[in-house]
């Protein structure tokens, strides 16, 4: 079936693939919506989970939508499910995928002309494969974390690990420390760092040079863009919907926000953002941080999805609501609510010193006035969701 095709050009038709995270989804739709402003088509899929949870989905010429199930239609609801889910992903993503593609095929529309698929889902690109379609990566992350990865789980280079300060090519100095937290020996979800291995050997096994979409721009990585020679990076970068273009899996806050940082003065508030798995940190870390904020003695806003384990509560979340007499935190630990910190940063402006929970939002909220602020070396968006 021929594509679409104007002035004797081919329009590309592209199905994007993403794990269903709002840090995920968001970027993948802004690259979405830059595709379709040069010509393309895009068919975007993820699972039936992640729309129930927000709900309507974006909507916009040359866009359209393949949902799929992969077990959890309402989520994970325990801990057993939580272990098994990556795997069952793999297993029902690659199935429907397949299915979406043969579809495609039999279909009147513009068949698919490439497959790009994000983090957490190499699996695409097997699949990609066997209909013989190229394929790929959107790396949402830095491309130090790319880098970092990629010398971790290649034979080749993960001896550079075993001793400190970790010296990679083209990168600062690192210590353990500095290394993403699916890498650290208190990573909660060691079936994601298993998926993160699957990307770097399915990376390895393709064309000599393969082609890695990053979440970046040059001026900000410009030795991690070229530290890993096999890769041929590409910085399409920033990945940042605005308001009205993107996917909210979280309900809005009803809490003036805004209002509150504007009786603060310019610059002298704290924001600290955790991510969509804040939740996972160790109690004992979320009580350090919180006494490290508290310590400030500045005013802060906290972005924090509460946990639904009511026996993981800590009494941080007391203390980071505030008394509303002081001026200290807003009260802004969200038990389900969303805060949003891209609204908070477009709208207000540079928010003063900012903790940050890893990804391109995090690179961005740790530089202000060209002079880092503080954070490490993170692994996750949300970009968030962030």
């Amino acid at each position: 079936m021929a594509n679409s095709v104007k002035n004797g050009c081919r329009h590309p038709h592209y199905l994007i693939v993403t794990f269903p995270a709002q840090g995920h989804i968001n970027p993948a739709l802004k690259l979405a919506n830059r595709l379709i402003h040069h010509g393309a088509t895009i068919t975007y899929s993820t699972t039936i989970s992640a729309l129930r949870r927000m709900g309507e989905p974006p909507s916009t010429q040359g866009l359209s939508y393949a949902w799929f199930s992969d077990g959890f239609d309402e989520g994970p609801k325990s801990l057993e499910d939580q272990k098994n889910y990556m795997s069952e992903f793999k297993r029902r993503g690659s199935d429907a995928l397949s299915d979406i593609i043969r579809s495609n095929l039999d279909a009147t529309e513009p068949t698919f002309t490439g497959v790009i698929y994000s983090v957490l889902v190499p699996w695409a690109s097997t699949v990609a494969r066997e209909f013989h379609l190229p394929s790929t990566l959107l790396w949402i992350e830095p491309a130090t974390v790319l880098d970092i990865y990629y010398y971790y789980f290649n034979a080749s280079h993960n001896h550079l690990f075993e001793q400190e300060p970790i010296e990679l090519p083209k990168l600062p100095p690192l210590s353990t420390g500095d290394l993403p937290s699916f890498l650290q020996p208190s990573n909660v979800l060691p079936s994601a760092l298993v998926t993160l291995r699957e990307h770097i050997e399915a990376l390895d096994s393709s064309e000599s040079n393969p082609r890695v979409l990053v979440n970046t721009f040059s001026e900000l990585e410009p030795e991690a863009l070229t530290s890993v020679e096999k890769l041929r990076m590409i910085p399409v970068g920033p990945l940042v919907s605005s308001s009205d273009n993107k996917a909210d899996l979280f309900r809005s806050s009803d809490e003036d926000y805004i209002k509150w940082l504007d009786s603060k003065a310019e610059k002298s508030v704290i924001y600290v953002s955790l991510g969509s798995h804040g939740d996972g940190l160790w109690e004992k870390h979320m009580e350090a941080l919180t006494s490290g904020v508290l310590g400030t003695g500045r005013p802060f806003l906290w972005v924090v999805k509460e946990t639904k384990h009511e026996e993981k509560k800590s009494c941080f979340v007391d203390l980071i609501r505030g008394d509303d007499d002081k001026d200290g935190g807003f009260g802004a630990s969200l038990g389900g609510v969303f805060c949003d910190s891209l609204r908070l940063e477009l709208d207000v402006g540079e928010l003063g010193e900012r903790c940050s929970g890893g990804g391109v939002s995090s690179v961005r909220g740790s530089v202000h006035d060209g002079e880092a602020c503080g954070g490490c070396v993170g692994d996750r968006s949300e970009s968030e969701g962030r």
